[in-house]
């Protein structure tokens, strides 16, 4: 059975700083020198006043067998290491979530520009990360919504991790409406605009 889609027209990401260090090559310890925690900074404050962070998930009963996961006879997922980590689950959320276009744009004309290109670069790390961000908001979200129905979840499963395959990205587009939040998915299963995630996450029953 498939439960309604639920959109979120905005969602408020905790803005991940330590992450986004990371992602720059600041690893363990490291700290960046002031000059440059002083431009990650801007362009993070860029970033931030650019994204349109949106999100959709919908809920679902699945069984799962021979590998697959099911949630009817129109609609399965085929990937022997999602099923291992759904083995336990008797339903799902599917969700997705994009923080828009403009941030994106933004990277490309700042790459294409000789001055502006390590701003790119940072701004490609920032946007990255504040769209992980958006994405475990929402798994939070619905982590949250199963713990009230006596559900345990699985971590988040994405297309295009192990063997699921990327083109899984059309059967999430058709059952939750990835148009509604600005997201298409290309002829090869990339995701537009690309700082855009999509995700599986199961719901496995608890007994007290």
């Amino acid at each position: 059975m498939l439960y309604d889609r639920v959109l979120l027209n905005h969602i408020s990401p905790k803005i991940p700083n330590r992450a986004i260090y990371r992602r720059l090559g600041y690893h363990c310890k490291a700290e960046p020198d002031t000059q440059t925690e002083e431009r990650v900074n801007r362009v993070l404050a860029e970033a931030v006043s650019l994204m349109d962070p949106r999100g959709i998930y919908r809920s679902c009963d699945i069984s799962v067998a021979d590998n697959r996961v099911i949630i009817d006879e129109t609609a399965a997922f085929s990937s022997s290491a999602l099923s291992n980590v759904f083995k336990k689950s008797t339903k799902m959320s599917i969700i997705a979530v994009s923080i828009g276009p403009d941030i994106c744009e933004r990277i490309a004309d700042c790459m294409h520009t000789r001055q502006a290109y390590a701003d790119g670069v940072i701004l490609d790390a920032v946007a990255s990360e504040l769209c992980e961000a958006c994405a475990e908001a929402l798994n939070t979200m619905v982590t949250g919504m199963a713990a009230q129905q006596g559900y345990r979840t699985t971590f988040r499963f994405s297309p295009g991790y192990k063997d699921f395959a990327l083109s899984g990205q059309e059967i999430i587009d058709r059952l939750i409406g990835l148009q509604d939040i600005g997201v298409t998915v290309t002829d090869h299963f990339l995701l537009k605009p690309e700082k855009s995630v999509t995700a599986l996450i199961g719901w496995e029953r608890t007994y007290e």
